[in-house]
């Protein structure tokens, strides 16, 4: 026997769309017909080889080897349906491309494959080789009901035989059970004494194992079937909604695990019969339902399931190949020709599937009147419980069983039957099959996806864009053929052009597709919801049992779709459901699902839960070339949500949408004056894995979110510039304070004045604050505050647009709250304030002593120097009183006066150590402006530290007219640290010194030439800046240039002639020598702001002063384009407050 290969690296690496899987598990529901024509298993086992391995020259391993070896289920499948399903290598290339994501094509990067596609092209070697060499088999030989009728009869009379066995599906015993008893999942004896009142509650209840499991494992799927409300007692009302809404055609998409299959089982076992199809059958990963549809499609492709004369079902129709020649309406016609002769082809298999179908449904019923069973809802359970596990008939898979053996009758005989069967069953007073549901209906929009054509004859010119996929004569023959009165179509992601062109003629209008039906599937959005589950598996009283911690961190992880609850109900039944246990699986489950370790140190690892990494490898990587501009698209949708919440729903449905199909985001109900299609990414584990990801460092030791964010930054558009400025400035305190060890805070801030004592304290940020349920508050007044961490983050920020929802943002939120919502407003380390307060950033911060400290930072530019009137005003704009924050520009100051009273008792000061100043003595300078004046009186009544992220300000270490709350800005540790960290930053910062110098420059040599001078901005008026510009000719000096402009501002303004004559107001770094630095105890305080009546903005307080007696004038120069040189005016005081639409 030959030595076994090595498993290649590619398939080591498995993409984690696709399922692993034994082949062994293959062999064992392979029909023995499918590898027939290689005459033996082993020889099916080596040409299977050849394909998974690339390497036909090399020795085959054998067959027990390849038994073993995991192996990507797309492969498998192609060799189930194709491979072995072949008299030849024809069309395996086509197959192959249909397995491939829709994202690009090759996903399947196999060398065997990629030699087959290059062969098998229009006019390839061994095209021409293997039609000259291999013929095409000779087609069935179609029979009459008759031939198979002893077979039909033989299945019908075993399935009753053993439905009425006291193990049987519709024993009476079963029946009040729900499940036969050798199927039902019970306890480990262990737990008798480890968990005994969980055991014997379990004891009670009928958990189902999952069909064709080689385990024992509990199938939470099919838990109460036909009566949810234990688990969910919304459920009802919503069947109920759906149910009186969509009359005729149900679309069910959203993401994966939001409950749409659950949907279809309980609407089927009591609300409508029907008949359950799935597209994605698989006793491994998808064993719900039957393979009999699956099946179908196989035989689509059996080259001898035609009619004598008639061409095999060609799986790909190329509308655009034109190398046969001819003349256009030639080719025309030739598609229009292949695409008929496939739709006979598909007409007549997938009527033999609905005659297989009615024919067990006949025999259901027969069995029905043998039993005695006369409870109509029981028996409309346990008709949808048979489609749903087939198995559970006792001859494996009842349907696929008859399927085979009426596969080969004749067309016209099947529907003539399908008619007589309906009029029996009329007769007979069976209950009707209204519904038809289509489960993983996405497969049926992919599969053959130009192999049909539409119903009407189209123009010559829509030909390649009017293919249609196998879903439409599916749901054509088999809707009509049953004459059933509902359609639903479920699916992960469907293409709803797909869906429209596939059904409209049939059953539904473009008016009836909607998608809010994504929203009544329901969700784990509250401790009500979330609690109810888990008292009805592990007993009543089992929530209130746990330690609130543990609840807490169970409503964060699991809030969401259903499968994320349900998983963690699945790994506790399999663990045990003890109280570390819950909080080790819960962690375990999260750290694997979110590629972030959140364990407790130790913590332990379990085996039984075997999830992937819930980011898909579409985004993981690695990324092809041909995929790059739609990564590119999903990640910048992503981190743009990241960052600010918000992305545009408008321009990126197409987008969106794939962010449903890959499991990250989930439809939501549409709002009004919006787009059709609305997604919503509100779920912790997914934004924290989300976050996880984009923060790590990439290739080159960037994180992909500081490259966005570099982005931001870097933008021409001063406003995004200004904005992007915050963005970093927010992601730079989060790395500082959140994913490495809590900095100290002098550390970071550079504190205007005296330096608190609490300034050398590590602070923790706040994530969350949560009114506590118990006396264990950390802070006075039953609040908790949960921190924020690396493996917590949900994002940079929250965007809020009205005061309404800052103030929500602030406030500490009930545990119960509902987190179902468009958009969650908490868990965020940062706020972005409405457009109508003062800060750019808010953030809660906790001191060492347990004081909760609101820090509130406004982000200035990078590229200009601040005056002390821009100091004073971005100071008070921050101060939490009826002159900053949402006051100042609010509609609705009286309830902005309102918020404010209830931020200062959640943020007291708590004793002396906070106090810093002597407000009760505001300043009295006669030129102090009275609404800075008026502002500060009185001791601070909140905790908040005011911060001005801006690099080196020179300013005051002391001034009463900053006001009693501290005052700080980011310390020159902090921006080198953001410098480095952002390329975009440090170019700004570079501008910014080189313009300084510039200035410098020019002002000491229009010293030299003329006389000593120095620049500042004259504002010409109070109410409306305005700049002057004056033509520099080559005969004159900078100074005559600033000098002219001087006398030309003297004349429109004249009150400021004794101004500028008095005491001077100018100590720029713009006259200033490199000898003449300025003092550290430098202070606003020397140097009053100017007057309101004369309105004169004041560039000074930033250096030296030249004394009482020096009257320089001082103007600022600017050079423009084409020698223009500006004589500006400051931004009046009044507009000096940030405004949140105007940057730079």
């Amino acid at each position: 026997m030959s030595q076994p290969r090595p498993v290649p690296d590619w398939a080591i690496q498995l993409p984690e769309r696709v399922k692993i899987k034994r082949l062994a598990r293959v062999h064992d529901h392979l029909d023995p017909e499918l590898y027939r024509r290689y005459g033996d298993r082993e020889r099916f086992l080596n040409i299977w080889s050849d394909v998974v391995y690339g390497a036909p020259d090399a020795q085959y391993p054998s067959p027990e080897y390849l038994g073993e070896t995991h192996v990507f289920w797309p492969t498998v499948k192609l060799a189930m349906q194709d491979i072995a399903d072949a008299t030849d290598f024809h069309q395996v290339a086509a197959i192959i491309d249909e397995l491939n994501s829709d994202l690009g094509k090759d996903e399947i990067q196999v060398p065997a494959f990629n030699q087959l596609r290059h062969d098998m092209e229009p006019g390839g070697s061994k095209e021409k080789e293997q039609k000259e060499s291999v013929p095409i088999p000779s087609p069935y030989t179609f029979v009459d009901f008759e031939t198979v009728q002893k077979d039909v009869d033989a299945i019908a009379n075993a399935f009753i035989d053993k439905a009425l066995q006291p193990e049987g599906i519709l024993h009476q015993e079963t029946i009040q059970r729900g499940f036969p008893s050798h199927m039902i999942w019970r306890p480990p004896q262990a737990w008798e004494n480890a968990h005994p009142d969980v055991y014997q509650h379990l004891q009670t209840m009928t958990i189902p194992i999952i069909p064709l499991s080689e385990r024992s494992e509990p199938d939470l799927l099919l838990y109460a079937l036909g009566s949810f409300d234990t688990v969910d007692s919304n459920i009802l009302n919503r069947l109920e909604k759906l149910e009186n809404r969509y009359r005729r055609f149900m679309l069910l998409t959203d993401t994966s695990g939001a409950g749409k299959t659950r949907y279809i089982f309980e609407y089927l076992a009591r609300m409508s019969w029907g008949l359950y199809f799935t597209f994605e059958f698989d006793r491994t990963s998808n064993p719900h339902g039957s393979a009999d549809l699956s099946y179908a499609i196989i035989l689509m492709r059996d080259q001898q399931f035609r009619l004598p004369g008639q061409e095999p079902f060609l799986p790909i129709v190329k509308c655009d190949d034109v190398s046969d020649g001819g003349s256009v309406e030639q080719q025309h016609k030739r598609w229009e020709t292949r695409w008929q002769n496939n739709d006979k082809i598909a007409q007549h298999a997938i009527t033999n599937l609905l005659l297989a179908r009615l024919l067990v449904y006949n025999a259901f019923f027969k069995a029905v009147a043998e039993s005695k069973v006369v409870n109509r809802a029981a028996l409309q359970r346990t008709w949808c419980l048979l489609q749903v596990a087939p198995h559970l008939s006792g001859l494996d898979d009842i349907f696929l069983r008859m399927f085979r053996a009426v596969k080969l009758v004749k067309k016209s005989v099947s529907e003539a039957l399908i008619s007589t069967l309906l009029d029996y069953f009329k007769l007979t007073k069976y209950p009707r099959l209204l519904v038809l549901a289509v489960d993983e209906a996405q497969s049926g929009t992919r599969t053959f996806s130009t192999c049909f054509g539409p119903d009407s004859k189209s123009q010559a010119t829509d030909f390649p864009t009017m293919t249609r996929p196998v879903l439409k004569p599916f749901v054509q023959k088999v809707f009509l053929s049953g004459k059933f009165q509902k359609l639903i179509v479920s699916g992960t992601k469907i293409d709803q052009d797909a869906v429209l062109e596939a059904i409209a003629s049939t059953v539904a209008k473009q008016a009836s597709l909607d998608r809010d039906v994504a929203p009544l599937l329901g969700e784990n959005n509250s401790e009500a919801t979330i609690s109810r589950v888990l008292d009805v598996y592990f007993g009543p009283t089992f929530w209130k049992s746990l330690p609130e911690a543990t609840r807490r961190e169970i409503l964060f992880w699991m809030q969401g779709r259903h499968r994320f609850l349900a998983v963690l109900v699945y790994a506790l039944l399999q663990a045990g459901p003890s109280e570390d246990n819950l909080y080790d699986i819960l962690m375990d489950l999260v750290s694997k699902l979110s590629g972030h370790n959140v364990r407790r140190p130790a913590g332990p690892h379990f085996n039984s839960i075997a999830v992937d990494n819930i980011i898909p490898r579409i985004i993981r990587g690695p990324e092809k070339p041909e995929n790059a501009e739609k990564i590119r698209d999903l990640e910048t949708i992503l981190v743009n949500f990241l960052i600010t919440r918000r992305y545009d729903r408008h321009q990126q449905c197409e987008t969106l949408e794939k962010l449903v199909e890959i499991g990250i985001g989930r439809f939501s109900k549409p709002i009004s004056g919006k787009p059709l299609i609305q997604v919503v990414f509100n779920e912790n584990l997914i934004l924290t894995a989300l976050w996880a990801w984009f923060s790590a460092a990439a290739p080159g030791g960037k994180s992909r979110l500081q490259r966005y964010l570099q982005l931001g930054k870097a933008a021409a558009n001063p406003s995004i510039a200004g904005f992007g400025w915050e963005d970093v400035v927010a992601y730079m305190l989060w790395l500082w304070f959140v994913r490495t060890q809590p900095a100290q805070l002098n550390h970071v801030f550079t504190f205007l004045g005296e330096e608190p004592d609490w300034a050398t304290d590590k602070v923790s940020l706040v994530q969350t604050l949560l009114e506590a349920q118990d006396d264990s508050a950390e802070i006075p007044g039953k609040i908790d505050a949960v921190l924020a961490s690396p493996g917590t983050t949900l994002g940079l920020s929250y965007q809020t647009k009205t005061s309404d929802e800052t103030f929500q943002a602030i406030q500490p939120r009930k545990l119960e709250e509902d987190t179902g919502g468009m958009f969650q407003q908490r868990g965020y380390a940062f706020i972005k304030p409405d457009e109508f307060m003062g800060p750019d950033l808010i953030t809660i911060a906790r001191l060492s002593d347990g004081t909760l400290l609101l820090i509130v930072v406004q982000c200035k530019d990078l590229n200009r120097k601040l005056s002390r009137t821009d100091i004073l005003n971005i100071l008070a704009t921050l101060a939490p009183d009826e002159k900053g924050w949402w006051c100042r520009n609010s509609k609705t100051p009286k309830k902005c006066l309102e918020y404010i009273k209830a931020i200062e008792k959640l943020f007291p000061v708590r004793g002396t150590r906070y106090e810093l100043f002597n407000a009760g003595i505001p300043a009295t300078d006669d030129n102090v402006r009275s609404n800075v004046s008026n502002a500060y009186k009185g001791h601070p009544r909140c905790a908040v530290l005011r911060v001005i992220a801006a690099p080196e300000l020179e300013m005051p270490q002391s001034d009463t007219c900053i006001g009693p709350w501290p005052a700080a800005r980011l310390s020159s540790a902090a921006m080198e640290c953001t410098a480095e960290e952002f390329d975009s930053v440090r170019v700004s910062l570079q501008q910014a010194q080189d313009a300084e110098q510039l200035e410098i420059k020019v002002a000491l040599d229009s010293q030299k030439k003329r006389r000593p001078m120095a620049t500042a901005l004259v504002p010409v008026s109070t109410r409306t800046p305005r700049m002057l510009k004056i033509r520099k000719t080559d005969e004159m000096t900078t100074a005559d240039v600033l000098s002219q402009g001087l006398k030309r501002l003297r004349k429109s303004t004249p009150k400021a002639k004794s101004s500028l004559s008095g005491r001077s107001t100018s100590r720029s770094l713009r006259t200033r020598s490199a000898s003449a630095a300025p003092s550290d105890d430098a202070s606003l305080s020397d140097h009053p702001p100017p007057s309101e009546d004369f309105g004169y903005s004041d560039d000074m307080g930033l250096g030296d002063d030249n004394g009482p007696g020096d009257d320089t004038t001082s103007l600022g120069d600017t050079a423009g384009p084409s020698g223009n040189v500006a004589v500006g005016v400051d931004e009046p005081p009044s507009r000096q407050g940030r405004t949140k639409r105007r940057r730079g």
